[in-house]
């Protein structure tokens, strides 16, 4: 099974959008559905920042596939952190890190199922972009345009109630 996510956050508004796309054929990344999730960390504080939405989205991607019964499954990403995760499990099992939560979770998952991750190029020319670059870009600009009209709607809804007041 294969999987992409992304992660989009803004710090000032604290508001981040997850977002993930799984398909059974490499070949399909690029049709399959997004699963987009709206993230308000003034809420969920354990996961504010761009690196814990994107830990968060690729748990999210593997808990998805775990549901449809994969156990084996390649998930591309444009994050090193989650690229790198294997590398640094040791140095993590031993940390006090502020995200260990999710560090924690993902490395539990990676001892439960065969995970390979590989890193995806988030910004490519048009004219170079592949197959897996074309699917990539259409999830990318799904969660950094949910994100924007999040923070919009929400500028909106505050100064129709300033006028209101």
């Amino acid at each position: 099974m294969y999987a992409m996510t992304d992660a989009s956050f803004n710090h000032q508004k604290d508001i981040g959008c997850i977002g993930f796309l799984t398909a059974n054929e490499l070949t399909d990344l690029n049709n399959s559905i997004i699963v987009l999730e709206l993230i308000d960390t003034k809420i969920n504080e354990s996961l504010y920042g761009n690196t814990a939405l994107e830990l968060f989205a690729v748990i999210k991607a593997v808990e998805q596939m775990q549901l449809n019964g994969h156990n084996k499954m390649i998930i591309y990403t444009d994050c090193m952190n989650v690229c790198e995760l294997a590398s640094r499990k040791q140095q993590l099992e031993n940390s006090d890190h502020k995200l260990i939560h999710l560090y924690s979770k993902l490395l539990d998952l990676m001892d439960e199922y065969d995970i390979t991750f590989k890193h995806i190029r988030g910004h490519t020319l048009n004219k170079t972009k592949t197959n897996l670059d074309r699917a990539f870009s259409r999830l990318d600009k799904m969660v950094r345009q949910t994100v924007r009209k999040t923070i919009k709607q929400y500028m909106q809804n505050n100064q129709e109630q300033s006028e209101v007041d």
